[in-house]
């Protein structure tokens, strides 16, 4: 499933629109073969979730890293015992 596209309000199984129930609080694919259907409190939560921006801190480890090699050249990594 593509649930990208309930930003548009389209089917996240086959991408074709999305309606809204007049007697019921649900969203149910327009057509017909589909039997794909969210409610709106559902559909709510997925959406903002999707507009959230992702976090771009960098793992401890990562950050850990760079500290520790700061400073240092790469180091080679041929450890051969062949002299050349």
């Amino acid at each position: 499933m593509n649930w990208i596209n309930l930003k548009q309000a389209e089917c996240p199984k086959c991408n074709s629109k999305l309606s809204h129930g007049l007697l019921d609080d649900h969203y149910g694919c327009s057509n017909s073969a589909c039997d794909f259907s969210i409610s709106d409190t559902r559909f709510d939560e997925i959406v903002k979730d999707l507009m959230r921006p992702r976090s771009k801190r960098r793992k401890e480890e990562t950050n850990f890293a760079d500290l520790n090699n700061l400073g240092h050249k790469v180091r080679s990594e041929d450890y051969s015992d062949v002299v050349v």
